[in-house]
């Protein structure tokens, strides 16, 4: 996924454009039913369980896979098998009815229970009643405003066998085709998904398959700017064999930004409930591969213990924005990170990254200005994503490790993080910098984080850990926790912020803990909004948890 604020320059869409994309499969995990304790029914989850999706990044190419957990005022309708009419509604009430990871609750009957001799079957999903008798559909819409990306909607599930005062397992209806699509600068903004296929394997209402499907995009909103996004699309399961997706983006008024092919090669005969395959459609940022696919570069053990990089140079002169030292695979990465631990600062300088990379897990990663070796350029990362994991060995780290302005200033810009972190118990962590203490002429511009940052203590930031800087138009969206004090949204502490949206659940065992950052000393935070959940044990604030000015 592209850096979190997902961008890419130059590229015009006007026509449309085939690209082959091939998809791959996450299973969805099951739990074992659990008793309930009262005169109702008990109802467990098929895994990966949140009936409303929500990030969960697990690593591979920073994907989320969906999560489903009950809610208070959550319905199933029980039907009996012998006779579709006889039906009871069942409601959770409480949320000390809801078990704490989610996974299961204790719903209460809503009126009259009809005797069901045969037992029932239970269905927890929209209204059927509009499409006659036993028809279930799955949400045709998804919204960019809230990190429930299918907000407020249902995935449908079914239990059979069932009875009152006794414990069920839904089963998952539906498959999710996950699209991570990058749109490049200009571009209008989305509005609609149509899915094209030969056979009749589309099904968006259970036993009524089709050859096309329109899924809406609400509130998506790039500025006209690169940007890098997903649409989860729910499916019903389909006996004929789903081929190749003609996959067309559309605007408001149904013009074409793009078309694309996306060849279904999955593992599994025909696509199955309870999975989410996932495809990636993008434009590469460069304007001389217009509509060429990303191709994405693998930063591995190999090239973590390079060290010497004889006759390996950057492209460019590096000292003018207009023709900046190229980035353009994971080996000249390496090279930067191991120069700059030499004592190479390139103050004053420019980096362009022109390919994502995927940072594998089993290295340890040493961060751009770490340990010791300064980094005072300026990095432009043009839409482009680092994905996987990162290890982290000391503290002040995320992809970039202390960022410190010098006598220049210093830009990282349009640059998405969607990997899980890991920090080991360290402080000052962030997603896309762990610190830039002290440099008030550092910025962080539409800069983006999408994944799980886990075991840090203080001063954790889906964007930065700690900064003396300014943060503007970035986004974070996963779970970012902590340990200890100051964990925030988009900065754990200080920052001047502007037109920044956290999405991610953060939790801390600590204090001061806000959605956009945990605390600030006489900084401005404008035009900010949170979408998250934030837990700690004191000074929790949706925006900030302790401000002092």
């Amino acid at each position: 996924m592209k850096k979190n604020k997902q961008l890419i320059p130059f590229l015009i869409l006007a026509l449309s454009i085939i690209l082959p994309v091939a998809c791959t499969n996450n299973d969805l995990e099951v739990e074992k039913p659990q008793t309930g304790d009262k005169v109702t029914i008990r109802a467990n989850i098929a895994q990966p369980a949140e009936t409303r999706m929500s990030y969960t990044d697990i690593g591979t190419f920073g994907a989320e896979k969906i999560e489903v957990k009950w809610e208070v005022g959550d319905e199933i309708v029980v039907y009996d098998e012998m006779d579709a009419n006889s039906k009871a509604t069942f409601k959770i009430e409480n949320s000390t009815d809801i078990s704490s990871d989610g996974k299961s609750a204790t719903f209460t009957a809503i009126g009259d229970v009809p005797e069901m001799e045969y037992g029932g079957r239970a269905y927890f999903a929209e209204d059927p009643t509009a499409y006659g008798a036993t028809y279930f559909p799955v949400p045709d819409s998804q919204s960019a405003n809230d990190t429930k990306v299918l907000t407020g909607k249902k995935l449908p599930m079914m239990a059979r066998g069932v009875f009152v005062n006794s414990s069920i397992t839904f089963e998952h209806m539906a498959y999710i085709l996950k699209f991570s699509f990058r749109l490049p600068e200009g571009a209008e903004n989305p509005a609609m998904v149509t899915l094209k296929t030969d056979e009749t394997a589309l099904q968006s209402i259970n036993g009524l398959g089709t050859k096309t499907h329109d899924f809406t995009l609400e509130g998506y909103d790039f500025g006209g700017q690169v940007a890098n996004f997903d649409v989860y699309i729910p499916l019903f399961p389909s006996p004929n064999p789903l081929g190749n997706l003609t996959v067309t983006l559309k605007d408001a008024s149904s013009n074409t930004i793009g078309e694309f092919v996306a060849a279904t090669n999955s593992t599994d005969a025909a696509f199955k409930a309870g999975k989410m395959y996932t495809a990636k459609i993008a434009f590469n940022a460069d304007p001389d591969q217009s509509g060429s696919l990303v191709k994405t570069s693998t930063f591995n053990a190999d090239i973590a213990n390079m060290t010497d990089f004889s006759g390996i140079d950057f492209e460019g002169d590096g000292y003018d924005e207009e023709y900046p030292y190229i980035i353009s695979s994971a080996t000249l990465l390496r090279k930067l990170i191991v120069e700059t631990l030499d004592g190479e600062t390139y103050e004053d300088c420019y980096f362009k990254l022109t390919t994502d990379i995927h940072i594998t897990d089993d290295i340890q990663w040493t961060p751009i200005g770490h340990d010791g070796g300064d980094f005072y350029g300026n990095f432009d990362g043009s839409g482009h994503t680092i994905s996987g994991t990162l290890n982290l060995n000391n503290n002040d780290a995320g992809f970039f490790g202390y960022i410190y302005d010098y006598d220049y200033p210093i830009t990282i810009k349009n640059l998405t993080i969607a990997a899980n972190i890991v920090a080991n118990g360290l402080e000052d962590i962030g997603g896309i910098i762990g610190t830039t203490a002290f440099s008030p002429n550092v910025t962080i511009d539409n800069c983006h984080f999408s994944g799980n940052i886990t075991d840090a203590e203080n001063y954790v930031g889906g964007i930065i850990g700690s900064a003396d800087s300014e943060i503007k138009n970035c986004t974070s969206r996963g779970t970012i926790s902590s340990s200890s004090d100051y964990c925030g949204g988009i900065c754990g502490y200080s920052a001047t912020i502007t037109s920044c949206k956290n999405y991610a659940k953060v939790t801390s065992g600590g204090k001061n803990i806000g959605g956009i950052a945990g605390g600030t000393i006489s900084s401005i935070i404008s035009a900010c909004e949170n979408f998250g959940n934030i837990n700690g044990t004191n000074q929790i604030g949706g925006i900030v948890g302790y401000c002092q000015s």
